[in-house]
C-alpha cells in the first residue's frame, strides 16, 4: 500500500489505477489494488459510493464491445 501513502494530503483524486473492487466496480472481481484502496479509504474515513452508473467509456474492437469505468474519484469537499 506504499503507493497510497503519497495521497494522504490530497483534496481531490481522480484516477484509473486498474484497482478493482466490488464496492465501486461491481462488474469485476476484487484485486489486490482494489482491496488496498478500499482499506485505505475506510482507514481515512472516506465513504465509497458504490452505485453503478454505467461505463465511463466504451469502444468496439474486432466487433466486440469493450466497456470500462474510472476506478474512483475522491474528494474531501470544497474548501472555503
Amino acid at each position: 500500500m506504499e503507493w497510497l501513502e503519497s495521497l494522504n494530503e490530497a483534496d481531490c483524486l481522480v484516477g484509473d489505477w486498474n484497482a478493482h473492487n466490488q464496492a465501486w466496480d461491481p462488474l469485476n472481481e476484487d484485486d489486490t489494488r482494489g482491496k488496498d484502496m478500499e482499506e485505505w479509504m475506510v482507514e481515512k474515513g472516506f465513504e465509497i459510493g458504490g452505485e453503478y452508473n454505467g461505463p465511463t467509456w466504451e469502444r468496439i474492437v474486432n466487433g466486440r464491445r469493450q466497456q470500462s469505468r474510472i476506478d474512483l474519484f475522491i474528494s474531501r469537499g470544497v474548501r472555503k
